[in-house]
């Protein structure tokens, strides 16, 4: 019985950390940003934008498999690889999916809205190519 506990208790510590998902994008940040509010303002509930911090917090909806995620999205603008900050055109963009109203599970719910918003960012991105 003490090893289930245990179990659980890890389990529910570790998910949080594998729902957060990277990925980076080949424009400014600004303009990942900007894509990035669109992305969440006609897809989701968006719950904050800082605009000086570049950071986006939206809420999903309820699904089958959650009852809605906090999500919560940061911009990295001077990649490590880049060797001038003010001259980077990649943008790295960090995912940070929560629970929602106490829920114990989420079944992979988490990577599924990083996904998904990773895909959408992109569209968002490539529409907007000149």
């Amino acid at each position: 019985m003490k090893n289930a506990i245990l179990l659980l208790t890890v389990v529910l510590i570790a998910v949080p950390v594998f729902a957060q998902k990277e990925q980076r994008f080949d424009f400014t940040p600004t303009k990942v940003f900007n894509a990035a509010v669109d992305v969440a303002r006609q897809n989701y509930t968006v719950e904050s934008v800082s605009d000086t911090e570049k950071i986006l917090a939206f809420h999903t909806g309820h699904s089958l498999t959650s009852n809605g995620m906090y999500v919560s999205v940061t911009f990295d603008g001077a990649p490590a690889s880049c060797e001038k900050e003010n001259s980077c055109k990649k943008t790295d963009v960090r995912v940070r999916v929560t629970k929602a109203n106490n829920q114990l599970f989420a079944w992979g719910a988490g990577g599924r809205i990083a996904k998904k918003f990773f895909g959408q960012l992109k569209h968002q991105l490539d529409s907007e190519k000149p």
